[in-house]
């Protein structure tokens, strides 16, 4: 009858052990799939130097790729700010 129990908490254990693993691998690919969204979203903006309204004053500024057109065409430039 020991043998039984014996065997009965080492199943169990063995099963907590195999959820264990299954729960880590389950948040390492998730952690990892963060991290490729966040490297996508890098690769899809823009620095782009911002003429404030009155154009006396610049600001660093990201932009989506989708957004960059409008900005450069009201006088943003693409990189850093010019010296002034």
């Amino acid at each position: 009858m020991a043998k039984k129990g014996k065997n009965t908490f080492g199943l169990l254990g063995i099963l907590l052990l195999v959820i264990g693993v299954a729960a880590g691998v389950v948040l390492v690919l998730q952690v990892q799939d963060f991290r490729n969204k966040a490297k996508e979203l890098e690769k899809e903006t823009f620095v782009v130097c911002h003429k404030e309204e009155g154009g006396d004053y610049w600001s660093l500024i990201e932009l989506k790729e989708s957004d960059l057109e409008e900005h450069l065409n009201h006088g943003d430039i693409l990189g850093g700010c010019p010296t002034q």
